[in-house]
Parts: C-alpha cells; structure tokens; sequence
C-alpha cells in the first residue's frame, strides 16, 4: 500500500487525533520515495534512514571478523569487491559456503583457498546460496530442517520432536545446525524454542518443499499442537487455524479462526478481531459445492462477525454483507439462526438511519424468539427496537421492548454486547421520553458493568448516555464531563467518535 501515495495520505488523515504516541516503522527499497515532498512537510515527526550498501572497506572489515583474522586471501578480497557488491547477507552466507566446502581453510594461522573462486561454483544470488548450503547438509539434518522451516521461523523443540519420524537425530542435527549459524536457542524456558538466523533462511528452505509434503507437514503440525497444548489451546488458536489452513482440515481452520476472533475482541483489538473472521469468511464462502451444513456455518461467521462490524463503525459493509445473504438464510429452514440473522440486519439498517426498514426485521427476529423461546435472540431484538422505535416515535413500545430487554439482560450478564445493545435501546427510549432519571440509571450500570467485566467499550458508551441524560436536563457542565470521561476509556475508534460528536454538540 505504501506504493500509493493515497494511502500515505489516508493513514495520516486517520492518524492525525490519535491520542497514543505511535512509531510506523516502514522499510523500502531506495527507488520508491516514502513520502512526496508535500506529504513530508506535514508529517509531524519523520527521520529518514538511508541503508547503504557496504563500501569495500566496510566488505573487508566484515569478512575480517566473521574469519577474525585480518590475513585474507588477496582472491578473496578482489571477489568480494568485485562480485558481492556490499551485500552482507549474501557476504555472510557466502563465506559460510566456502568454510563448508573447504574452499577457504585455515592453515598454521592463515587463511588460504584450496582452488580459484572461478571453480567455486558460487551461486549468484543469496537465495541460491543458501540452496548451496541446504543441499550439503546430511540427508537427515536437511530434512528436520524442512520440517522446523513448516512450523515457522520460530520453532519449539516439542513440536518438531513429536512431528519428524527421525527422533534419534534430532538433537545432533539441532547442535549441527547451531554450529552452522542456521539457527540459533531462542529460549530455554517454559518451552525450548530455536529459531531461523535469518528469516530468508526460513522461507527458502520451506519454499523448497513440494505443496503436498508441506501440507503433510501442517496437518502434522496442527494435530501436535492439539495434543501438546490442549491444557492452554487458546494460546495457540491462531497459529492452529494457520497450520491447518495450509494442511486439509479447513473447517478446522476455521473454527480456530473464529475462537481466535472472538479472543482479540475481549482484548479489544478490533481490526486483529476483523481479519480472523474475514479470513475465516473467505475460506468457506470460496469453498465448492457447499452443504447445507456448510452454509449454516457460514451464517454463524455473518452472525459472529455483524457485531466487530457494528464496533468498527462499518455499517454500510454490515448492511451489504447482510442483504447479500439474506436468500441464504432463508433457504436453510433454521429459524434460530434466521432470527439472529435479522437481528444484525435490522441493526445495519438502523445505524444507517433507515429505521422503516430496521423495524420489520427486528419485529421478525423477535417473533422468531418468542416462537423459539430463544432468550437472547429476544434481547438482542428488543435492544435493537428500543432505539429504531425511538426514533420512529414509537416511544411507549421503545419502552416495553427496552423494559423486557431489562430482564433478559439479567439472563445473559456475561454477554457484554447484548448487555451494551440493551442499555443503548434503554437510554434512547428513557431519553426520549424526558425520563432522565431512568436514562441516567441506564448509563452508570453500563459503565459498572464495563468496570466488573473489563469491557472499555462499555464503560465509554456508559458514560456517553450519562453525558446523554445531563445534556437533556439542561447541565452542559456535567454531560462535557461525561463526554471527556468516555473519550479517555475508549479503545475504540467508533465509541471515542460517538462522545465526540455529542461532545460537540
């Protein structure tokens, strides 16, 4: 995206009433400019530093310390400067390939070469060079190599000793490879981890392998991983649902994506949060031939991801996403999942301020849980009718809806959005109709709630209804204050918005 000076742009736009210090590391190759000269002047802080390639001094001084001795052959020398070009990446495996072929040796304290660089066979670029190295490797090592490289550049020993069928070489091959300097112990405790010197490393070797070995080896993986960690599995659920992406069980892969997804939205990170049910998303809905199972779950994922949608703002995708699917739904014949599904669909409506329309879905959706006894489609769709019968006029069924809501929250008070959908229902409703009192109850339990769960997003649309409820009473002092509070806890771009706007007003 940097190619697009657009971007640049829009990242600055949306960055510039960020209220956290930020540093945006962003590495390029010398012929692309970061930043045009009229960008640059209105960056705030920007450093530029220009790497380099090596001049020949600094050539030479590197390969004097990776050999540590300044006695270097004068061929070498001249290749060096020649032929490697102040890369020291390349420089580095370079010389590694000529220790390991004895090309380069070291005799009574000097360093000599035991034929012409010109019969080296010295590939030209650092990938095949480290191709040179791997095909050297004894038979075993390479191949627990190629498996390290399909658990990642990071490896831990545990998972690659459960994973090889070549156990009894496992921990010569490791200190073989450590000796090398193609790996290195990354740490020792609580589990013993290696990883790649180089991440190039990493991704040559495992581009090397055929597509059918590699899934192999992440099917292998992911099922390890399973049983090694199942006492602390959520630690593990994004890098279970990658493995198992890249082997065969893509439902499993998906299921992981979603545990993964509703994990970073406790931690409020919500574009993380976004990307697990995206990703999930688009596995499935490219699946072929789909089930009617497979569509169910499919519905699950829109009905999991309508609320990350909602928290990021993004109605208008909500509402797209949701009406695209709504044949499909249908179809299915399962009315508990139908029921959600209008739920979401009326919310998208009814953030888009198209409440006429809003208000017949929620209506559905309710009637579905009435039908079903389902006390949390019954919530969430009365949360919802509470703000479009607001804003309809509709305010003594605002009202019932939210009262009813009132109860089923007591239900499900884990549920920190149905709990959330509920109090902004309630609030409008209590608003609307000059019962600040109520609206202003309505508001502190959110924020307790917020408080006793962990929920930021809570505690700031709490105090927004508080500023909310003062506003209408005529104290502009305290609903300021209320809005500042909101503000300062939220983790979220739509709920610091949200106290802004009114903050404005």
């Amino acid at each position: 995206h940097w190619a697009d000076p657009s971007s640049v742009e829009l990242l600055r736009k949306i960055l510039s009433d960020f209220r956290y210090p930020a540093i945006f590391l962003c590495i390029y190759r010398p012929t692309f400019s970061l930043f045009t000269s009229h960008q640059a002047t209105t960056v705030k802080s920007y450093y530029e530093i220009r790497i380099h390639d090596l001049s020949p001094g600094e050539s030479q001084d590197m390969v004097e310390s990776l050999l540590k001795s300044k006695d270097v052959p004068i061929e070498l020398k001249k290749f060096i400067q020649t032929k490697i070009e102040g890369n020291p990446f390349y420089l580095e495996e370079v010389i590694n390939s000529l220790l390991e072929t004895a090309t380069l040796i070291q005799q009574d304290g000097k360093w000599l070469l035991t034929k012409p660089l010109t019969e080296a066979n010295i590939p030209s670029t650092v990938q095949g060079v480290i191709s040179a190295r791997l095909d050297r490797l004894e038979t075993e090592t390479k191949r627990i190599l190629q498996e390290a490289s399909v658990i990642g550049r990071a490896f831990l020993y545990e998972v690659l000793n459960r994973i090889t069928e070549l156990k009894e070489n496992i921990d010569r091959s490791l200190m073989g490879l450590e000796r090398l300097d193609l790996i290195r112990t990354r740490s020792l405790q609580p589990d013993l981890e290696y990883i790649f010197k180089h991440a190039l490393t990493q991704e040559v070797i495992y581009n090397g392998l055929l597509k059918k070995e590699r899934q192999n080896i992440h099917e292998k993986i992911g099922q390890v991983m399973e049983e090694l960690f199942q006492d602390r599995l959520s630690e593990f659920y994004d890098a279970l649902a990658y493995h198992y992406k890249q082997g065969f069980s893509i439902f499993k892969a998906i299921d992981y994506l979603m545990k993964a997804g509703e994990k970073s939205k406790v931690k409020h990170s919500t574009e993380e949060t976004h990307h697990y049910f995206k990703e999930a998303f688009e596995i499935l809905s490219n699946y072929p031939n789909r089930s009617k199972k497979e569509d169910a779950l499919l519905i699950d994922i829109l009905i999991n991801w309508g609320v990350v949608f909602s928290i990021r703002g993004d109605y208008k995708g909500l509402n797209e996403l949701f009406s695209a699917h709504e044949e499909m739904v249908k179809h299915l014949g399962d009315e508990e999942r139908q029921g959600m599904f209008y739920v979401w669909l009326g919310v998208s409506l009814n953030r888009r301020t198209r409440f006429k329309e809003s208000y017949p879905y929620l209506l559905k959706a309710l009637e579905i849980g009435e039908n079903n006894k389902n006390p949390q489609i019954i919530g969430y769709a009365c949360g919802s009718l509470g703000i479009t019968c607001s804003e309809l006029g509709l305010l003594d069924e605002a009202i019932n809806h939210a009262e009813r809501a009132t109860e089923i929250s007591q239900i499900y008070e884990a549920d920190s959005d149905l709990f959330r959908f509920i109090s902004i229902g309630r609030g409008l409703a209590h608003g609307y109709k000059s019962e600040l009192g109520k609206a202003m109850q309505v508001g502190k339990a959110l924020v307790d709630h917020g408080q006793r769960w962990s929920v930021a997003r809570n505690i700031s649309m709490g105090y927004t209804i508080c500023g909310l409820s003062h506003y209408y009473s005529g104290d502009g002092a305290s609903a300021i204050d209320y809005f500042q509070k909101a503000i300062q806890v939220s983790l979220e771009p739509v709920f610091t918005s949200t106290a802004k706007c009114f903050l404005g007003i």
